[in-house]
């Protein structure tokens, strides 16, 4: 039996912020960035991951479309 592809995982990075008084940190904040190298490395794993579980609804999929 194959083993199931697994979902890649963002690396967290936090990001600290400050408005009104409140803290919030957000260990993603860094994908917004499309521009940066690491983000679209790991938009191409996340797009790849989901052709590679969609892969067995494509005849499926053609005949909906269809």
């Amino acid at each position: 039996m194959q083993e199931s592809p697994q979902p890649p995982r963002a690396q967290r990075r936090d990001t600290i912020r400050t408005l009104h008084g409140e803290t919030v940190v957000d260990p993603f904040a860094w994908l917004q960035d499309k521009s940066n190298p690491d983000v679209i490395v790991h938009l191409e794993a996340e797009n790849a991951y989901t052709a590679a579980v969609l892969a067995p609804t494509v005849p499926l999929q053609e005949e909906i479309f269809d």
